[in-house]
């Protein structure tokens, strides 16, 4: 981490000596931590001193004068500076590093102004071929030129791929020993393995980010990313009260910058969530007061993601030609990658309003377009409503194909939740046609029990009067364990993160409810019996979903060494002595099947 203190007593120091080229090369090198550190006035203090012809003509200088416009959010302004000090670098000094240093701006630029094709051209067609004839020597490029691809990559389809390119950045930035850059491959990483619903590698990624940041001291925008990423993992396992307490904290701190872009982002993320809770009216204060705050930092480029967030607001509130005027308004000028994720709300409102035909096109294709990608927790929301557009149109066999390949996907990645255009009455409604389908009932179980809650109640009491007797039976026990939620089995443990672990395992359905009283008695010795061990029911819980050793000792508070003697402790209650498996992943494996047979786990 850069000593910003010794940096600007250096830096006005070859100033007031009249070393003005010297100082030049000095504040280029950092004008990208100053300016996230210290702020526009520093770095203005800091040009003013140079002689005025040098700043219109030296290109370290054009590159800070743009990095000036970039955060001031001066966009148009920035391209001029930053596109004549590349040349200059390029074509006139022959510094490679240093041009596709501003070259890496000029793309950041066109990023934030949501020309990602222009963007996507610069990184390929401009930075790629200096980076492949191994012209760039600094790793810090590499890895921002990997980091670059890793966040433009969602929007042109590829979210999969996102998680290769964060992780080239991060090996990059460790070689560069730059924690900065570290600190934003593993938060970027955070965010593209939420979204493809591994949140078990996700974690380790925050808490490793979060480490990064500790070490580092690197500041409140990182801070702000750090929380950004943490709401989105909490979010999107449909933990929403701990992603609104994160999301409050969010809020708190972008506001201290008046002229902070993070107070939109705050503001309409706390609306996803009060609106994902049903607390409509909440969620439409805060995407008003997005709408003004935007207004007041000049980013109005968001508005058509406020316009989509509302429309979905109003579908829910059933005010159908309202969202779809909000959504017309936001496809207006939307790209590929916005287009696919608006439209899906256009999709629903035919659906609702029963143009099938309209509906059916919206929503495949969109559904190409994250199946591509990589995007199953998206593509399976999707296909829910294709489920119910089929059956509109009495197409029960498409209906089947479709919730089966959903269902399938949810239980093969242990999806639970589906943020994305969370519809309580439809999803209640997919789900009624699968139990009397028959269809992945456990999934269907845990979408009652963790999401819907009440608000499914009343359509499985209806289905307690179905023909279908296995229907009536499904209904009846998930009903049963719907009233028995607040019982809680973990009483009688004191609070410790090995029970804030179990209540998770149980809440997510990682651990069934209706064996964790057995499994407490299987995993005790006569002994201890009578008083369960909650750090050997967590430890259990987590490596028979396929937790690490090391991600185990992060979430229960111990050493490795211990999370170890309890995995073997663990082993011989089960009868699975090292010397009958050829390797430790089979031993592994035989656990999991016994804890599956058993009732301990699905």
């Amino acid at each position: 981490m850069t000593d910003l203190s010794a940096l600007l007593v250096s830096m006005r120091s070859l100033l007031d000596e009249g070393a003005y080229e010297q100082a030049s090369v000095l504040l280029a090198d950092h004008a990208a931590v100053l300016l996230e550190h210290e702020g526009g006035q520093t770095l203005a203090a800091l040009m003013g001193a140079f002689p005025s012809q040098m700043r219109n003509e030296r290109a370290d200088l054009l590159y800070v004068a743009g990095l000036q416009c970039q955060g001031a959010g001066q966009l148009e302004e920035a391209l001029n500076p930053l596109e004549r000090a590349y040349h200059s670098f390029l074509v006139a000094h022959g510094e490679v590093n240093r041009a596709v240093r501003v070259g890496l701006a000029i793309v950041h630029l066109h990023f934030r102004s949501d020309n990602i094709r222009i963007a996507l051209h610069y990184l390929q067609h401009v930075i790629q071929p200096l980076i492949d004839d191994g012209a760039v020597d600094d790793p810090r490029l590499h890895g921002q030129f990997y980091q670059f691809l890793s966040e433009i990559s969602p929007d042109r389809g590829m979210l999969a791929e996102s998680v290769g390119y964060a992780q080239q950045a991060y090996n990059a930035f460790r070689t560069a020993k730059d924690l900065h850059g570290q600190f934003r491959a593993l938060t970027r990483l955070a965010s593209a393995l939420t979204q493809l619903g591994d949140f078990t590698e996700a974690e380790a990624k925050l808490s490793a980010a979060r480490a990064v940041w500790n070490m580092g001291n690197l500041g409140e925008a990182a801070q702000l990313r750090l929380l950004n990423a943490l709401i989105y993992f909490y979010w999107y396992q449909g933990k929403l009260a701990e992603a609104i307490a994160v999301a409050d904290e969010y809020q708190t701190l972008a506001d201290q910058n008046a002229q902070s872009n993070f107070r939109v982002y705050a503001r309409v993320l706390l609306g996803n969530l009060y609106r994902a809770g049903g607390d409509y009216a909440a969620a439409a204060r805060c995407y008003d007061a997005a709408r003004v705050v935007a207004n007041e930092v000049n980013f109005q480029r968001y508005t058509d993601w406020i316009d989509v967030q509302t429309a979905w607001l109003r579908i829910l509130t059933g005010h159908l030609d309202e969202a779809r005027l909000f959504l017309y308004a936001a496809l207006h000028n939307a790209d590929l990658g916005k287009a696919m994720s608006f439209q899906v709300g256009l999709g629903v409102v035919n659906l609702l309003e029963n143009h099938l035909k309209v509906a059916d096109r919206l929503l495949r294709e969109s559904l190409s377009y994250y199946l591509d990608s990589g995007d199953v927790i998206s593509a399976c929301a999707i296909r829910f409503f294709l489920t119910l557009t089929a059956l509109q149109a009495n197409r029960g066999d498409m209906a089947l194909a479709e919730l089966s390949q959903a269902l399938a996907t949810m239980a093969e990645h242990r999806i639970s939740y589906l943020p994305n255009w969370w519809h309580p009455r439809l999803v209640t409604s997919v789900c009624v046609y699968a139990l009397q389908a028959d269809l992945y009932v456990d999934v269907v179980e845990r979408l009652f029990l963790l999401h819907l809650g009440e608000s499914g109640a009343e359509a499985l009491r209806r289905q307690q009067q179905a023909d279908n007797q296995d229907v009536r039976a499904h209904a009846r026990r998930i009903l049963h364990l719907l009233h028995g939620r607040q019982v809680d089995e973990l009483a009688h443990f004191s609070n410790s993160p090995a029970k804030r672990v179990l209540t998770d395992l149980l809440q997510d359905g990682l651990l069934r409810r209706d064996g964790f009283a057995r499994l407490q008695t299987e995993l005790t010795t006569a002994q201890t019996r009578a008083k369960p061990n909650p750090t050997a029911l967590a430890v259990f819980g987590l490596y028979v979903n396929g937790a690490s050793r090391t991600q185990i000792a992060a979430r229960v508070g111990c050493t490795v060494a211990n999370v170890r003697n309890y995995i073997t402790l663990i082993y011989s209650y089960f009868g699975l002595d090292a010397d009958q498996f050829a390797t430790r992943e089979a031993r592994r494996q035989a656990l999991v099947e016994l804890a599956r047979a058993r009732g301990y786990i699905d």
